[in-house]
Protein backbone atom coordinates (compact mmCIF):
# COMPACT_ATOMS: atom_id res chain seq x y z
CA UNK A 1 0.00 0.00 0.00
CA UNK A 2 0.87 3.43 -0.12
CA UNK A 3 3.13 5.19 2.80
CA UNK A 4 2.57 8.18 4.94
CA UNK A 5 5.26 10.10 3.28
CA UNK A 6 3.85 13.18 0.96
CA UNK A 7 3.53 16.23 2.97
CA UNK A 8 1.73 19.54 1.28
CA UNK A 9 2.47 22.69 3.29
CA UNK A 10 -0.48 25.15 3.67
CA UNK A 11 -0.33 28.80 2.65
CA UNK A 12 3.41 31.02 3.53
CA UNK A 13 2.43 33.84 5.63
CA UNK A 14 1.53 32.12 9.00
CA UNK A 15 4.12 32.21 11.74
CA UNK A 16 6.07 28.99 11.89
CA UNK A 17 3.92 27.39 14.92
CA UNK A 18 1.05 28.00 12.59
CA UNK A 19 2.52 26.08 9.42
CA UNK A 20 0.66 23.07 8.61
CA UNK A 21 1.19 20.28 6.75
CA UNK A 22 -1.24 17.70 5.25
CA UNK A 23 -0.28 14.07 5.30
CA UNK A 24 -1.40 11.15 3.23
CA UNK A 25 -2.07 8.09 5.25
CA UNK A 26 -0.78 4.72 5.16
CA UNK A 27 -3.28 3.00 3.28
CA UNK A 28 -4.96 -0.09 5.61
CA UNK A 29 -3.50 1.21 8.70
CA UNK A 30 -5.50 0.02 11.73
CA UNK A 31 -5.18 3.39 13.29
CA UNK A 32 -6.49 5.71 10.33
CA UNK A 33 -9.96 4.90 10.22
CA UNK A 34 -10.78 6.08 14.08
CA UNK A 35 -8.40 8.82 13.78
CA UNK A 36 -10.61 9.84 10.36
CA UNK A 37 -13.60 9.36 12.13
CA UNK A 38 -12.91 11.23 15.58
CA UNK A 39 -11.76 14.25 13.22
CA UNK A 40 -15.23 13.83 10.92
CA UNK A 41 -17.30 14.12 14.43
CA UNK A 42 -15.46 16.90 15.68
CA UNK A 43 -16.48 18.67 12.27
CA UNK A 44 -20.00 17.27 11.28
CA UNK A 45 -23.14 16.71 13.73
CA UNK A 46 -23.89 13.26 11.58
CA UNK A 47 -20.47 11.77 11.30
CA UNK A 48 -20.20 8.00 9.66
CA UNK A 49 -17.90 5.97 12.23
CA UNK A 50 -14.93 4.42 12.44
CA UNK A 51 -16.14 1.26 11.04
CA UNK A 52 -17.83 2.90 8.11
CA UNK A 53 -14.13 4.84 7.03
CA UNK A 54 -13.07 1.21 8.20
CA UNK A 55 -14.41 -0.50 5.26
CA UNK A 56 -14.69 2.13 2.92
CA UNK A 57 -10.55 2.72 3.61
CA UNK A 58 -10.21 -1.26 2.93
CA UNK A 59 -10.79 0.15 -0.94
CA UNK A 60 -7.33 0.30 -3.07
CA UNK A 61 -8.97 3.62 -4.77
CA UNK A 62 -9.64 5.42 -1.42
CA UNK A 63 -7.47 7.86 -0.68
CA UNK A 64 -6.66 9.92 3.01
CA UNK A 65 -5.22 13.01 4.04
CA UNK A 66 -4.74 14.32 7.53
CA UNK A 67 -4.06 18.22 7.69
CA UNK A 68 -1.57 18.75 11.25
CA UNK A 69 -1.12 21.96 12.77
CA UNK A 70 2.75 22.99 13.54
CA UNK A 71 2.39 20.95 16.41
CA UNK A 72 1.76 18.04 14.80
CA UNK A 73 -2.06 18.06 15.89
CA UNK A 74 -4.50 16.51 13.52
CA UNK A 75 -6.88 19.58 12.90
CA UNK A 76 -8.39 18.41 9.49
CA UNK A 77 -9.01 15.46 6.90
CA UNK A 78 -10.02 14.41 3.53
CA UNK A 79 -11.14 10.88 1.94
CA UNK A 80 -10.67 11.04 -1.82
CA UNK A 81 -12.11 8.02 -3.62
CA UNK A 82 -11.06 7.60 -7.67
CA UNK A 83 -12.56 5.49 -10.61
CA UNK A 84 -13.42 5.31 -13.69
CA UNK A 85 -11.66 8.95 -14.71
CA UNK A 86 -13.29 10.43 -11.78
CA UNK A 87 -12.25 11.49 -8.11
CA UNK A 88 -14.78 12.06 -5.42
CA UNK A 89 -14.32 14.19 -1.67
CA UNK A 90 -16.02 11.65 -0.12
CA UNK A 91 -15.50 13.72 2.90
CA UNK A 92 -13.64 17.01 4.06
CA UNK A 93 -13.49 18.76 7.25
CA UNK A 94 -11.14 21.56 9.89
CA UNK A 95 -11.91 21.29 13.21
CA UNK A 96 -13.84 24.84 13.99
CA UNK A 97 -10.87 26.53 15.82
CA UNK A 98 -8.18 25.73 12.83
CA UNK A 99 -10.51 27.37 9.90
CA UNK A 100 -9.42 29.84 8.01
CA UNK A 101 -5.66 28.98 8.26
CA UNK A 102 -5.42 27.67 4.65
CA UNK A 103 -5.96 23.64 6.13
CA UNK A 104 -9.12 23.45 3.92
CA UNK A 105 -7.56 24.65 1.06
CA UNK A 106 -4.21 22.28 1.89
CA UNK A 107 -6.77 19.34 1.80
CA UNK A 108 -8.57 20.25 -1.55
CA UNK A 109 -5.06 20.53 -3.84
CA UNK A 110 -3.57 17.17 -1.67
CA UNK A 111 -7.13 15.76 -3.02
CA UNK A 112 -6.65 17.32 -6.33
CA UNK A 113 -3.13 16.49 -6.82
CA UNK A 114 -3.68 12.79 -5.57
CA UNK A 115 -7.12 12.72 -7.75
CA UNK A 116 -4.87 13.61 -11.12
CA UNK A 117 -2.01 11.07 -10.16
CA UNK A 118 -4.73 8.31 -10.47
CA UNK A 119 -5.32 9.38 -13.82
CA UNK A 120 -8.76 11.39 -12.81
CA UNK A 121 -10.48 13.60 -15.39
CA UNK A 122 -12.93 15.20 -12.74
CA UNK A 123 -13.20 16.00 -8.97
CA UNK A 124 -16.62 15.75 -7.79
CA UNK A 125 -17.72 16.70 -4.53
CA UNK A 126 -20.95 17.55 -2.89
CA UNK A 127 -21.74 20.64 -0.14
CA UNK A 128 -24.72 21.53 1.62
CA UNK A 129 -25.97 24.55 0.15
CA UNK A 130 -25.85 26.54 3.55
CA UNK A 131 -22.81 25.79 4.45
CA UNK A 132 -21.54 29.42 2.55
CA UNK A 133 -17.53 29.11 4.14
CA UNK A 134 -16.82 25.83 2.21
CA UNK A 135 -18.48 26.57 -0.69
CA UNK A 136 -16.51 29.99 -0.96
CA UNK A 137 -13.25 27.59 -0.52
CA UNK A 138 -14.40 25.31 -3.10
CA UNK A 139 -15.47 28.57 -5.41
CA UNK A 140 -11.92 30.26 -5.08
CA UNK A 141 -10.21 26.48 -5.92
CA UNK A 142 -12.22 26.30 -9.04
CA UNK A 143 -14.93 24.22 -8.38
CA UNK A 144 -18.51 25.19 -10.21
CA UNK A 145 -22.18 23.87 -9.41
CA UNK A 146 -23.23 21.18 -11.28
CA UNK A 147 -26.33 20.05 -9.27
CA UNK A 148 -28.20 20.34 -6.56
CA UNK A 149 -29.64 17.33 -4.32
CA UNK A 150 -32.87 18.84 -2.39
CA UNK A 151 -33.14 17.91 1.48
CA UNK A 152 -29.77 15.06 0.98
CA UNK A 153 -28.63 16.23 4.50
CA UNK A 154 -30.94 15.58 7.48
CA UNK A 155 -32.50 18.52 9.18
CA UNK A 156 -31.26 20.11 11.93
CA UNK A 157 -34.84 19.69 14.10
CA UNK A 158 -37.38 17.52 13.76
CA UNK A 159 -40.25 18.52 10.95
CA UNK A 160 -37.61 20.91 9.46
CA UNK A 161 -36.64 20.35 6.12
CA UNK A 162 -33.49 19.06 5.56
CA UNK A 163 -30.61 20.85 3.37
CA UNK A 164 -29.57 20.53 0.01
CA UNK A 165 -26.55 19.40 -1.39
CA UNK A 166 -24.57 21.36 -4.28
CA UNK A 167 -22.68 19.19 -6.48
CA UNK A 168 -19.24 20.62 -7.66
CA UNK A 169 -16.87 19.51 -9.83
CA UNK A 170 -13.66 20.66 -11.09
CA UNK A 171 -11.66 19.73 -14.22
CA UNK A 172 -8.13 17.84 -13.10
CA UNK A 173 -7.07 18.36 -16.88
CA UNK A 174 -4.51 20.77 -16.91
CA UNK A 175 -4.53 23.52 -20.52
CA UNK A 176 -1.23 21.49 -20.83
CA UNK A 177 -2.52 18.59 -20.98
CA UNK A 178 -5.78 19.78 -23.33
CA UNK A 179 -3.24 20.50 -25.51
CA UNK A 180 -0.74 17.57 -25.60
CA UNK A 181 -4.22 15.35 -26.01
CA UNK A 182 -5.92 17.38 -28.84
Amino acid sequence: GRASTRLVLAPAGYPASEMSGVREMAHGSPATAPLIAALQAACFAEPWGAQAFHALMAAPNVATFVAEDGSGEPNGYAVLRCAAGEGEILSLGVVAAKRQRGLGRALVEACFEAAAAAGALELFLEVAAANRAARALYRSAGFEAVGRRPAYYPPPHRGEPGDDAITLSRSVVTEGQRDRNS
